[in-house]
């Protein structure tokens, strides 16, 4: 296959209005989608300028939305489109790259997912027109190993190997990136589009990809990568500036371009900021920017976080949760005096509504981990915490994992309010 070895220089020229499309893909099924589209509407238009003729939302799902009409009616132009595969509704965004290639786009595709606010133009990005740009995963999932054995099982030729973009010592192949961006010039838009969703079902079909519970992880990601390494297509590596995740603790972060926040929002909706002071002015620039939207989308409801309104809590710890006293104790500071035994449960997002339901009365907080999982942590306030055995509660909920069995979860404490 060609090589792929260059990182590419960001910020070339930018490219005429009108040839270049910005899309995205919610499912209306989950409220919390719609206002993630607002806010992504919001920060394109009112903060990078991007006119609103050149995005493409693309609805899975039945059901009307305030919202969805609110941006129909400014020009966005919105499309339905089936699920992609029930098994995996990240793959969704196959089918809104599907969709697009029926429009004839004739210069950049830039595929986002909703939950992004964007603070420069991404069709100034310059990459070559047999390439497709991202950036490469935060950390390292799947395992290198793990990728090594689908390329091979997949009779692909594995492409280079590059370092993950926040774990120190992580290794990942070129073209698993983040599927929150990514740029695909229309010129190969079909032949990728077409092969990534080929890619995905084989990945579906087989028990190749870790699960946690029942979902596999990464497969979208994945398949994108076996896509273009199977047909040869390149990867422009993009700079950590765009797609910068907020949930995940960082002590000197670039000044973003655009920022994932993933479920990393207040009470009252708003991108919670990182505690960066460069990074945090921008966050809240963004924040200003829904502010004008919903002033403007009549039937909108209130911006509500996808933890139903109750507390928001950060929290990130190497090892597991009870191998981290110094963190149980910043999360029972911050719920003490909740009455009542409460265990320590967290489930990942598929199985967190079942969960949820039998816990309902005792949850006091949420926390969501560095992985793009947003978990339910339920804390007593008591300091007892090694001593609970909540797996009583787990045992038909197959998708939940107790918090001791969770090496995922990374160095460092945010605690939000």
């Amino acid at each position: 296959m060609p090589d792929c070895d260059s990182d590419r220089e960001l910020g070339g020229p930018e490219r005429p209005e009108g040839s270049n499309v910005i899309s995205t893909v919610i499912d209306l099924r989950h409220p919390r989608y719609a206002v993630e589209a607002l806010r992504w509407y919001a920060s394109l238009t009112r903060i990078v300028g991007v006119p609103a003729t050149d995005l493409r939302l693309h609805v899975v799902g039945d059901g009307g939305s305030p919202i969805v009409e609110y941006l129909r009616s400014r020009g966005v132009v919105v499309r339905e489109i089936p699920s992609f595969d029930p098994r995996h509704p990240p793959c969704n965004k196959i089918g809104g790259a599907l969709s697009l290639c029926e429009e004839g786009w004739d210069g950049l595709c830039v595929l986002t997912d909703s939950d992004v606010a964007f603070f420069e133009d991404p069709r100034a990005i310059s990459i070559p027109d047999d390439h497709v740009g991202m950036r490469p995963v935060d950390i390292e999932r799947p395992e290198l190993r793990v990728l090594s054995d689908i390329f091979a099982v997949a009779g692909v030729d594995e492409t280079r190997v590059l370092a993950t973009g926040w774990q120190p010592g992580g290794w990942t192949l070129a073209g698993n990136g983040n599927g929150g961006f990514y740029l695909i010039p229309a010129a190969i838009l079909a032949d990728v589009s077409r092969e990534w969703g080929r890619w995905a079902t084989w990945l579906l079909d087989r028990e190749l990809l870790p699960r946690v519970g029942e979902r596999v992880m990464c497969v979208d990601q994945v398949a994108m990568a076996l896509a273009l390494a199977d047909l040869g297509i390149g990867v422009t590596d993009l700079d950590a500036k765009w797609n910068l995740p907020t949930h995940i603790p960082a002590s000197d972060p670039p000044i973003p371009a655009m920022v994932h926040y993933h479920t990393n929002v207040s009470e009252t909706g708003e991108i919670l900021s990182p505690g960066v002071p460069a990074v945090d002015s921008l966050v809240a620039k963004a924040n200003e920017a829904v502010d004008e939207v919903l002033r403007e989308c009549p039937g909108a409801a209130p911006i509500a976080p996808a933890t139903d309104g109750r507390r928001t809590i950060t929290l990130a710890g190497a090892g597991g949760l009870t191998e981290q006293p110094e963190l149980i104790s910043a999360y029972l500071s911050d719920v003490g005096g909740t009455a009542g035994p409460l265990l320590v449960i967290v489930a990942d997002d598929y199985d967190l509504h079942r969960v949820e339901r039998r816990v309902r009365d005792a949850m006091v907080s949420v926390g969501v981990d560095p992985d793009d999982c947003p978990d339910m942590v339920i804390v007593p306030p008591s300091a007892d915490v090694a001593s609970l055995q909540p797996r009583a509660l787990l045992t038909d909920s197959p998708g939940c994992e107790l918090a001791t069995d969770l090496p995922r979860w990374r160095a460092g404490a945010v605690v939000r309010r």
